[in-house]
């Protein structure tokens, strides 16, 4: 591509509208986004990257326990191993769950849930 032809994929991100702070805030906790936001709520949920998003977004849940672990009293190999072990479960938890909590956002917005390749029923013919 030359340097004057716009990245088809850069501009379809660049038209979605991003809700406020408050608005992702409530949807990272499980909230519901107004209608308004529903390409923007597709796109994270389906767009390239979704699972990645699913994990860090339980990372952000985590962060709060990690800095009450950090400053807990006791040694600090201690405080730090139990805040990075919650971290590591934190990663693990949100990619091995990150399929199931996708279709269930998804649900949760009247968005189409994306079939499975081995559940699809047209490659038995």
């Amino acid at each position: 591509m030359s340097a004057s032809s716009p990245d088809p994929s850069d501009s379809s991100d660049r038209s979605i509208r991003k809700p406020p702070f408050l608005g992702r805030l409530n949807y990272l906790v499980g909230g519901t986004m107004p209608s308004e936001f529903r390409p923007w709520v597709e796109h994270d949920l389906t767009g390239s990257g979704w699972r990645n998003r699913q994990a860090i977004r339980l990372v952000w849940q985590t962060l709060p326990f990690v800095v009450i672990f950090l400053l807990l009293p006791g040694r600090i190999s201690v405080r730090i191993s139990a805040a990075v072990f919650l971290l590591l479960v934190g990663v693990g938890m949100g990619y091995a769950t990150g399929t199931y909590f996708r279709n269930r956002r998804l649900v949760q917005h009247d968005l189409p849930v994306p079939v499975p390749r081995e559940e699809d029923e047209d490659d038995d013919l």
